[in-house]
């Protein structure tokens, strides 16, 4: 069993399948690294991305985990979790994950 995935997918199955959309058609846009918010790239994780906050004005790491927060804890889930899953190939890990939860 991969933890991470275990992990990942715990989190995105608390999405509504709306948000899990969200993911999907603005896969572009998820930052695909470790923080929450990459200004330098206006991008968000998929849990923000999912929550609609890239539609909040001025973004910042600080706020977009704020607002994660509010929903889920801890904020970083993944820190120290081991596992390949979302480490590589994040995008294809992280479509494929949300496909699945779509057509549960």
């Amino acid at each position: 069993m991969d933890l991470r995935y275990e992990t990942i997918k715990e989190r995105l199955s608390q999405l509504t399948k709306a948000e899990i959309q969200r993911i999907v058609d603005n896969i572009d846009q998820v930052c695909l690294d470790e923080f929450n918010y990459d200004a330098q790239n206006n991008s968000f994780c998929p849990l923000a991305m999912g929550m609609g906050l890239n539609a909040i004005q001025a973004p910042t790491d600080t706020l977009i985990k704020q607002e994660i927060a509010k929903r889920f804890f801890p904020v970083n889930a993944l820190k120290g979790v081991k596992g390949t899953f979302y480490t590589t190939n994040r995008k294809a890990d992280l479509l494929n994950l949300c496909q699945s939860l779509l057509n549960t």
